[in-house]
């Protein structure tokens, strides 16, 4: 019963010269609707396929996005006596909703699971692919009378305890819908995978001789899940920690940034899906630098042969603008399937950062 996902898509765009076309600038505006995306789709257990902790799936044509935007692309080049340059650059608006699950009804697709902390990413209506979702963290409890003042509340509204084994030097979560206890409920989105925003520019400058290239991509408007902070900050395993555990919690009065070391069970609640480990994933870099000089052209015989040379130095990947912690903003695909890669976008699960490089070379023509 599967099939090809259908697409259908509406363009308007204007393609513009200016300045005896030393300028021009191409701008687009697309909808584009795709239905029947092939989805992994959880099977009931009640089918008698997988387990509770290993469900089945079936691969279904179950969902439909709408992917909505803006692209605008511009080249200028110009040239003055000896120095001549060109710049050009483009950037583009993209919005990513899930319009529909289709056949898996109104159940969310959930994913972006890692060691010990569940799923951090659910795909539902009105969310983009692989959104992130998780608890509100607030501070990490002082004291005990700080413990005592939520569990008041909780009382206040019929509970017995604010917040599962609450204790002092625990992360305090947000109760989100003022029902006086934390639970399950009070989750909600946390950011997107789908940067709002993607640019780059080429930048072309030469004068006599020499050449300068600059080449720039960058996202914005992007949130990633930084995985390695539950190894680095969790304080629940039996090795090297990262320094951000010296601002944890270690007696009563401290204030502090993360919860209390090796708390047992308690600690897997520290853990539990939230914004604790979503970071903003915007960055732009430099993605090659590259200096250039072309030798003057020889005499005799020797430049009889031997055309042309450039000799150039080039820098890949050398700087990274960043509020990331993370190794690299520039988060690859994980998972062992397309579903979970798709589900999974965003997830930086200790993939390694993408190499600087430095090159220098000569270009010889006969």
């Amino acid at each position: 019963d599967l099939k090809w996902e259908e697409t259908t898509q509406s363009d308007i765009g204007l393609d513009l010269g200016f300045l005896s076309n030393k300028l021009n600038v191409t701008i687009d505006y697309y909808n584009r609707n795709s239905d029947g995306l092939l989805i992994d789709v959880l099977l009931p257990t009640s089918t008698g396929l997988g387990n509770a902790y290993a469900p089945a799936r079936i691969p279904l044509n179950a969902a439909s996005v709408v992917n909505k935007g803006l692209e605008v692309a511009a080249t200028f080049k110009n040239k003055a006596g000896n120095f001549s340059y060109s710049v050009s650059g483009n950037v583009s608006f993209n919005n990513n909703e899930v319009t529909t699950l289709g056949t898996s009804g109104a159940v969310p697709i959930r994913g972006g699971s890692f060691n010990d902390v569940a799923s951090m990413t659910k795909t539902d209506v009105g969310t983009p692919i692989g959104a992130f979702w998780g608890y509100r963290k607030d501070h990490v409890a002082i004291d005990a009378a700080d413990v005592n003042k939520y569990n008041e509340k909780a009382k206040a509204a019929g509970k017995t305890e604010y917040q599962e084994g609450l204790k002092p030097g625990d992360l305090i979560f947000k109760d989100l819908n003022g029902d006086g206890i934390v639970d399950e409920k009070d989750q909600e989105f946390l950011g997107s995978p789908m940067p709002k925003v993607q640019y780059g520019a080429n930048l072309n400058f030469g004068y006599k001789q020499f050449d300068l290239m600059l080449g720039i991509t960058g996202v914005s408007g992007v949130e990633i899940i930084n995985s390695t902070i539950y190894f680095l900050e969790g304080t629940n395993k039996v090795f090297n920690h990262g320094v951000g555990v010296l601002d944890r919690w270690k007696k009563p009065g401290d204030i502090a940034k993360n919860p209390k070391a090796n708390q047992g069970a308690n600690g897997n609640l520290n853990l539990r899906p939230s914004d604790r480990y979503v970071e903003d994933g915007s960055y732009m870099r430099f993605r090659n630098i590259t200096l250039g000089y072309n030798l003057p052209k020889l005499k005799g015989a020797i430049g009889n042969v031997l055309q042309s040379a450039r000799i150039y130095v080039t820098l890949q990947n050398f700087l990274t603008i960043t509020k990331y912690s993370g190794l690299d903003p520039e988060v690859l695909s994980n998972g062992n399937s397309d579903s979970d890669v798709l589900f999974s976008r965003g997830l930086n699960s200790y993939s390694p950062p993408i190499p600087k490089m430095t090159m220098l070379g000569i270009n010889i023509g006969f």
